[in-house]
């Protein structure tokens, strides 16, 4: 297909993705939210998402940018749709100033809007990296060893090594929480929070490659042989992952969120990193040996 066809479906059929996402940031600052990070995320969003519509070159790109658009719109309709019927932005009044009353009457319902909003956007996350992994062409350029053999190599280590950090990270939750029995020394929140931050990283160095030079596989290779079910396992867990992932950054950064938000939040990205880690990481090492030992790449 000629870019000036693209072109047209761009400019004919790509705005409408963005319309809805537009008009809930546009309600978004009329209704004056409280919280300003949020108004910086749904002004910022739209804005995102236009931009790599009209950077769009081929068909592919186009049909990806419009999925963007379309899940951008969802997460904040979502968003809207959680907390404008329990008051969040009712709570505020003609001056910009919360009422004492609306506030004491929409506390609990404000509260539990923070996990269901978090849920919510997870899977919207979640599922926009499982259509991206679908519609991108698998390749290795823009893709990097970090100096290991090959690119599955580097998975394996870094894998394992996102798998000992989540083991790390549980201990420390745990201690700092007082199940272990034991008093938590001063630096284990600083420890906690460094060790948290460098797994993130590697989450997103191994999350960024599978999806770049493996994508998400399913039915048959290109070869005709049926994709192995382990690999469909692996595939479905990475991008529960990245939403979890995202989940936890909520739980983290909110103040208004019940108790049993953090730990729920923690115990779900815990459970989907260590699977998602056996059924590559592990089964590679098991089958083929650590990296460099003479296995596949």
């Amino acid at each position: 297909m000629k870019i000036s066809r693209c072109a047209d479906w761009h400019w004919h059929r790509a705005p409408s993705t963005c319309s809805g996402a537009l008009s809930l940031g546009q309600h978004a600052h009329i209704r004056a939210k409280s919280d300003k990070w949020l108004k910086y995320t749904v002004a910022g969003l739209p804005v995102t998402i236009r931009t790599t519509q009209i950077l769009s070159r081929s068909v592919k790109q186009l049909q990806l940018s419009r999925v963007l658009g379309i899940g951008t719109a969802g997460t904040l309709l979502a968003v809207d749709l959680v907390n404008v019927p329990r008051g969040r932005s009712a709570a505020c009044t003609s001056r910009g100033k919360e009422d004492p009353d609306l506030m004491t009457d929409s506390t609990q319902s404000r509260s539990m809007a923070v996990p269901l909003t978090g849920f919510a956007a997870g899977a919207v996350v979640a599922l926009l990296i499982g259509v991206f992994g679908k519609v991108h062409d698998p390749t290795l350029a823009g893709t990097t060893t970090l100096g290991f053999r090959t690119v599955i190599d580097m998975k394996v280590v870094l894998s394992v090594a996102i798998g000992v950090l989540a083991v790390l990270q549980l201990i420390g939750a745990l201690w700092m929480y007082g199940k272990l029995g034991i008093q938590a020394p001063a630096w284990l929140g600083t420890a906690h929070r460094i060790s948290g931050a460098i797994a993130v990283v590697l989450i997103v160095v191994v999350a960024y490659h599978c999806l770049w030079a493996l994508g998400l596989e399913s039915g048959t290779f290109a070869d005709g042989q049926p994709v192995p079910a382990r690999t469909v396992k692996h595939g479905v867990l990475g991008c529960a992952v990245l939403g979890a992932l995202v989940v936890k950054v909520v739980a983290v950064r909110s103040r208004r969120a019940p108790g049993w938000f953090l730990p729920v939040a923690g115990g779900l990205l815990f459970a989907l990193l260590i699977a998602a880690v056996m059924t590559s990481a592990l089964w590679y090492v098991g089958a083929h040996g650590w990296p460099g030992s003479g296995g596949y790449g």
